[in-house]
């Protein structure tokens, strides 16, 4: 018969090396699985697996017998992940305006303005919030649908579109903020 996660819990907290081998059995396909859903990446999942595992490790003793394992190291996967995603949003971002205003400026036409302009890019970008970069990253340039954006980020298909909606608009403002001061 399976043991509860309090039984297995409680002997983690108590010091029993095996009871921590169960955990890991027990639950590592079911963290696996629902990294690989989050980040779409067999070695993310992986990472994001294991150090829900080390973190529960190091916290145990102050981890509520009364509440199950697998919500918890959810949120921990869900947590690395976001912010993965934020991190590499930032580096993504600016990394492909840099390479799609190339695409559109072949050779000989790249002029100083043209550099200026991915430089206020960046700017705009940078003056974006997190969540706001996030977004644009995984609907513009990463393709990502709007449920799978929705799954992702753990939150209502509407409110993707309404993020988006906003963030794309930001963008804007600050961009027209930019070149509007350049003209004053």
């Amino acid at each position: 018969m399976e043991r509860s996660d309090k039984d297995i819990i409680e002997d983690i907290q108590a010091g029993k090396k095996r009871a921590f081998e169960e955990l890991v059995k027990k639950y590592y396909q079911s963290l696996y699985r629902f990294a690989h859903l989050r980040t779409k990446d067999p070695d993310l999942a992986f990472d994001f697996s294991q150090e829900a595992f080390i973190r529960f490790y190091k916290n145990a003793d102050g981890f509520d017998t009364n509440k199950k394992f697998i919500p918890y190291a959810y949120q921990i996967i869900k947590n690395l992940s976001y912010n993965y995603f934020q991190r590499y949003a930032n580096r993504f971002i600016k990394q492909d305006f840099i390479e799609l205003i190339e695409e559109k400026t072949n050779g000989p036409e790249k002029t100083i303005i043209e550099n200026e302009m991915k430089q206020k890019v960046h700017e705009a970008l940078n003056k974006l919030e997190d969540e706001d970069k996030l977004i644009i990253m995984l609907k513009d340039f990463e393709n990502y649908s709007y449920k799978e954006i929705a799954e992702e980020l753990d939150i209502p298909y509407g409110t993707v579109m309404s993020r988006l909606h906003y963030a794309r608009r930001k963008l804007g403002n600050i961009l027209k903020e930019v070149y509007h001061a350049d003209e004053l």
